[in-house]
C-alpha cells in the first residue's frame, strides 16, 4: 500500500533546491529513498508526451500550505505499467527534476528497488553484446516472473506500431549464456538488422525498445537465418 508520506515530500523539496550539477550519488540515493512514497500532486493533464516521444505520467511537488489530492509513485505504479507510461517529476520547468523510464518502473515493481537499475545502466552502456567464443547457450521461453504480463502487453503494443511488424507478430525467446561459471539471461525479439535500411536505423529502433526494458536485462539481436529463430514464440 502507498504511504503518501509528507515527510518524504519535504525531503524531496529540500533535495530539489540543489542545483542539477551538484546532484551526486549521495543526492541520488536520498532521492530514491524519498520518491516512491512521497505525497505528490498531478495536474488536469496527467500524461504528457516528452521530447523523446514517450508518454509520462506527471507528478509534481505540492505548493506549501495547500490542500492536495495526493499521488505517489507507489500509488500509480501499476497504472503506469499497464498503460506503457514512464513518470516525470516536475516537468514544467527548464529541466525536469527526474525522469523514470518504463523499464525502471518495471524494475521497481519486480524488486522494490530503484538503485539497482541505475547501477546496471552504468555497467551496460554498450548496445551490442558479444557472446564469448566457447560459451554454453540455452534457448527457451521467458517465464512470467522474468517477462511479466504487463510488460508483454505493453511491448507487444509498441512493437506492432513499428514498421517492421506490419505483416507479422511480435515474438520473443530467452537466451541464457554461460561463460566461466557466470550466467546472463537475455531477451531476444524477432527484430532483425536485415529488415531495416541501415545499422544506424536498427540501433535507433533498438534504443526505442530498450526504453521499456530494465537495465539489468540484456536484449540481444540475432540474424534472421539463425537456428534460434525456430525457438521464437508469439507473446
Amino acid at each position: 500500500m502507498p504511504k503518501f508520506d509528507m515527510n518524504k515530500t519535504n525531503e524531496l523539496v529540500a533535495l530539489f533546491r540543489i542545483n542539477h550539477a551538484k546532484r551526486d550519488a549521495k543526492w541520488r540515493d536520498a532521492f530514491y529513498n524519498a520518491i516512491v512514497d512521497a505525497s505528490m500532486v498531478t495536474g488536469s493533464k496527467q500524461v504528457i508526451t516528452a521530447p523523446d516521444g514517450f508518454p509520462y505520467f506527471v507528478l509534481q511537488t505540492p505548493e506549501p500550505n495547500t490542500q492536495i489530492e495526493p499521488f505517489c509513485v507507489s500509488h500509480i505504479l501499476d497504472h503506469c505499467l499497464d498503460n506503457g507510461l514512464g513518470i516525470v517529476i516536475n516537468p514544467f520547468q527548464e529541466k525536469p527534476d527526474w525522469v523514470f523510464r518504463y523499464g525502471t518502473l518495471w524494475h521497481l515493481k519486480a524488486t522494490g528497488n530503484l538503485k539497482e537499475d541505475y547501477e546496471a545502466e552504468q555497467k551496460n552502456k554498450e548496445k551490442t553484446i558479444t557472446i564469448p567464443p566457447g560459451s554454453e547457450m540455452l534457448v527457451g521461453v521467458p517465464s512470467e516472473s522474468f517477462f511479466p504480463s504487463f510488460a508483454r502487453n505493453t511491448i507487444r503494443s509498441f512493437m506492432k506500431k513499428m514498421p517492421v511488424f506490419k505483416k507479422k507478430e511480435p515474438k520473443v525467446l530467452l537466451l541464457v549464456v554461460e561463460d566461466k561459471g557466470s550466467k546472463t539471461h537475455n531477451l531476444v525479439f524477432n527484430i532483425f538488422p536485415t529488415e531495416v535500411a541501415s545499422q544506424a536505423e536498427f540501433e535507433y529502433l533498438l534504443d526505442y525498445l530498450l526504453w521499456y526494458i530494465p537495465k539489468k536485462y540484456a536484449v540481444i539481436a540475432i540474424n534472421s537465418d539463425s537456428e534460434m529463430v525456430k525457438s521464437f514464440e508469439v507473446f
